[in-house]
C-alpha cells in the first residue's frame, strides 16, 4: 500500500513606507532623497513525502520525498516614475525523505536596478 502526504504553510508581510529619506553624498555634495520603500519577506514550509507500507511484513518505508524551507526578502526603492531599485535576498533549504539524494542548501541575493523607456 502507498500513502502520499502533502503539507505546505506560506506566510507573507509587506510593509510601505511614503517618503522614505536616503542620504548620499555625490562628489563631496550631499542629496536627500525622498520617496517610497516598500518592503516584503515570504516564508515558506513544504513537507511532502511518499510511504510505501509492506502490510505482511509491518514495515513502512519512504520511497520519496523532502521538506523544503524558504525565505525570500526585497526592499523596492522608488527613486521616479522610471527607475526603481530592488534589493533582495532568497534562502532554500531542502532535506530529503529517503538517502537517495543529498540536502541542500542555496542563497541569492542581489541587487537590481530597472529602468522604464515608458512615461
Amino acid at each position: 500500500m502507498t500513502e502520499t502526504h502533502s503539507t505546505e504553510y506560506v506566510a507573507a508581510v509587506g510593509y510601505k513606507l511614503a517618503k522614505f529619506k536616503l542620504p548620499f553624498k555625490i562628489k563631496g555634495k550631499k542629496i536627500t532623497l525622498q520617496n517610497d520603500i516598500n518592503l516584503r519577506a515570504d516564508f515558506s514550509y513544504r513537507d511532502d513525502k511518499t510511504v510505501n507500507y509492506r502490510l505482511d511484513q509491518n514495515i513502512a518505508e519512504p520511497t520519496r520525498g523532502q521538506k523544503t524551507i524558504s525565505l525570500a526578502a526585497t526592499i523596492d526603492y522608488i527613486i521616479n516614475n522610471k527607475l526603481n531599485v530592488r534589493l533582495f535576498y532568497d534562502f532554500r533549504r531542502i532535506t530529503p525523505a529517503t538517502l537517495a539524494s543529498y540536502p541542500q542548501r542555496s542563497h541569492r541575493g542581489g541587487i537590481t536596478f530597472r529602468f522604464s523607456l515608458t512615461p
